[in-house]
């Protein structure tokens, strides 16, 4: 993994190569702000290629839109912590 500060924002970057499968990876991640991130990943070879934001609010809800350019297609997901159990209920659509 690597790291870089774009316009003071984080930046994660982390590549894969699977010699057994040949298959290799390239994930993204930029810190935008400690509610904010963008994430994105592309498959080299097979094109699959994602781009996903995660927004937090209020520490207990995360609401993560993705879209899958190969699919052209929107995934929805929404989580909500419940303290109390430590449990974590999940809605995707």
């Amino acid at each position: 993994m690597n790291r870089v500060n774009v316009l003071n924002k984080q930046l994660n970057l982390t590549y894969n190569h699977t010699r057994a499968a040949n298959q290799t990876a390239l994930d993204a991640t930029l810190l935008i702000d400690l509610t904010n991130k963008l994430l994105g990943s592309y498959g080299f070879g097979s094109g699959d290629c994602k781009l996903k934001y995660n927004y937090v609010y209020g520490g207990l809800r995360t609401f993560e839109p993705c879209y899958e350019f190969t699919k052209n297609f929107w995934d929805k997901t929404v989580s909500q912590r419940i303290l109390d159990g430590g449990l974590k209920l999940l809605c995707k659509g």
